[in-house]
């Protein structure tokens, strides 16, 4: 209990159920734009949340009135995409972050002055513990390899595929 009262509110909001763990090389604007397939959008049919794992924050900044806001480029090393996060918890935390970390997020194909491009719209950061900081604070690093370490029976084939393969099983 004691340890519960120091976590912020923000750390109990619920963030959705994540449908499918992509590559950044799966978000194209096509693929993007197939996910409108999936509308209406709203209460009872949320918007698809996804996951990319042991990506980089670079070029991170604020944004914002308030500096609440998170700006980057979320990058593998071979891909990177456009991210934001409104509302940032602990947003000095992403910002001294250097290390991999796993995003919550939903893609959008953002159009501004005329240009459409995919972008993330990151509702979570998960942050990995270092192994030797880890066995002083007793906190669990167990994290799955990355997709790209995956073999190819293990990998998703698309994000719609991925998505529609599971409706047999909701319906």
């Amino acid at each position: 209990e004691q340890e519960l009262s120091k976590l912020d509110a923000q750390d109990f909001v619920s963030t959705g159920e994540v449908c499918a763990f992509v590559s950044l090389e799966e978000l194209t604007m096509p693929s993007i734009a197939s996910l409108e397939t999936l509308q209406p959008f709203g209460r009872g049919n949320t918007r698809p949340l996804f996951a990319l794992r042991a990506v980089c924050m670079r070029g991170r900044c604020r944004v914002g009135a308030q500096g609440e806001h998170l700006r980057f480029y979320a990058t593998d090393g071979l891909s990177a995409l456009p991210a934001i996060m409104f509302r940032t918890p602990r947003v000095q935390k992403a910002l001294d972050c250097d290390e991999a970390v796993d995003l919550v997020f939903d893609a959008v194909n953002e159009t501004w002055q005329g240009h459409t491009k995919p972008k993330l719209m990151v509702r979570d950061i998960v942050y990995h513990v270092a192994p030797s900081k880890a066995a002083d604070t007793g906190e669990n690093t167990a994290v799955e390899k990355p997709i790209a370490e995956k073999s190819d029976a293990e990998k998703p084939v698309s994000i719609v595929d991925e998505l529609f393969s599971e409706t047999q099983n909701i319906l």
